[in-house]
């Protein structure tokens, strides 16, 4: 009878597919040689917004307790013009060049991006099972930036200024002192621990709620109660402050502007 249970327990384990490693790389092809490289974040908690003591943080950053219950895929960087053009018709984009983040798309055509991509990987069977392509919820948003650090930034430094010149930033971010206002081509900084790049600065990207003053926190939180819709990260136009961790803001959905692109996230399809 032991053997039988022994036997039982070790075909159990062998059937079973080992568990995800935060920051474990998937990638997915597009057209020619172009891909899209995302990394494996992890179901967990932490501790959202900023305590009252970091420089350059607003009022709208009240902390809050927020559970990922699931895991999902996060692009490593921002969606690049190249990988747009591969999917949409035309790029929007005032600064041109394949390598750099799309903007000056509104919340919607972000949107419509994700749409469209879901069906042609529908189509050629490279969608994953279970899961579709969108935006990420704020929370997910934070919690992949932060990626298990509490401080502004997500190599656990604090920034120095708020609207000068910051070394701290500059090692993780393209933003107004070291950018100029142009925007970068993507990965040219330092990576998070679970290897996302350029979430700070670079270019602001949408998420898929609405903004609401105070975050509500909770299990898998998603905001639908306002007619303005959160954008995360700072840009290569904007002072060191937008940049940290915490800081957010809300825009119309048919807002755009040089500074405001999106960065994909391949979610379950119940989320």
């Amino acid at each position: 009878m032991r053997l039988i249970i022994l036997f039982i327990s070790i075909l159990f384990s062998l059937t079973q597919a080992p568990a995800k490693v935060a920051g474990e790389v998937f990638q997915t092809p597009l057209a020619g040689k172009l891909s899209i490289k995302l990394r494996w974040i992890p179901p967990g908690t932490f501790t959202m917004g900023s305590p009252i003591t970091e420089l350059g943080r607003l009022s709208n950053e009240t902390q809050v307790s927020v559970e990922i219950s699931q895991g999902f895929y996060l692009a490593e960087t921002e969606v690049t013009q190249a990988q747009w053009l591969a999917v949409m018709p035309e790029n929007p984009s005032e600064f041109r060049g394949e390598n750099l983040p799309v903007e000056t798309i509104t919340w919607g055509e972000a949107k419509q991006f994700c749409a469209a991509l879901n069906m042609l990987h529908t189509k050629t069977g490279q969608l994953p099972p279970g899961y579709r392509w969108d935006l990420p919820t704020e929370a997910q948003w934070e919690y992949a930036c932060r990626a298990g650090t509490t401080a502004a930034l997500n190599d656990n430094t604090e920034i120095t200024s708020v609207d000068q010149k910051c070394r701290q930033l500059g090692e993780v971010a393209w933003y107004q002192e070291n950018a100029f206002g142009n925007t970068q081509p993507v990965g040219g900084k330092k990576a998070n621990h679970w290897g996302l790049k350029d979430m700070h600065g670079n270019v602001w990207e949408w998420c898929r709620d609405t903004y609401i003053d105070v975050h509500p926190g909770g299990r898998d939180p998603s905001v639908t109660s306002s007619s303005t819709y959160v954008r995360r990260g700072g840009s290569a136009g904007y002072q060191a402050r937008t940049s940290r961790a915490a800081s957010r803001d809300g825009l119309c959905s048919i807002a755009k502007g040089n500074g405001l692109g999106l960065r994909l996230a391949l979610v379950p399809v119940d989320s």
